[in-house]
């Protein structure tokens, strides 16, 4: 009787540690930036305002929701402060996270003409995981 209650807890134990180490960790894993776009936005009585609009994939199979947030919005702040230094004339940066899948990917984007590829973004809204928009260095908008 008491090996079988030894044997069904080191059952359970076995089960609960397997489920619960399946989950990747996010932070360890880089966005990749796979696109980049420049635009305008004009602004009433004042000059017209750089934007830049930067689209990142990543690998999210067995992240939780949370974990994916956290680290995605860590890393647009660290990215922000590179992007500032690389394009001082820019105003207002957006970046979106997208999850890697056979519908977004990098194959599927250099397959597309360059002026269409943020439509495999738009068309795969499903995909997207956050957006961050920064005006200088400040986050004035973020979406889950």
């Amino acid at each position: 009787m008491v090996k079988q209650k030894l044997f069904f807890l080191l059952f359970i134990a076995i089960i609960l540690s397997s489920c619960f180490g399946k989950k990747k960790n996010i932070a360890s894993q880089l966005p990749k930036l796979v696109l980049t776009e420049t635009d305008t936005t004009l602004v009433p009585f004042g000059k017209p305002q750089p934007d830049l609009k930067e689209y990142f994939l990543l690998e999210c199979n067995g992240t939780d929701t949370q974990s994916i947030h956290l680290a995605t919005e860590k890393f647009a702040a660290k990215h922000l402060m590179e992007d500032l230094k690389k394009y001082p004339n820019y105003i207002n940066f957006l970046m979106m996270f997208y999850c890697r899948s056979s519908e977004v990917n990098e194959s599927k984007l250099l397959s597309c003409s360059l002026g269409s590829r943020y439509k495999i973004f738009l068309y795969n809204k499903n995909r997207f995981v956050a957006a961050y928009d920064y005006q200088g260095t400040k986050l004035i908008y973020k979406d889950y």
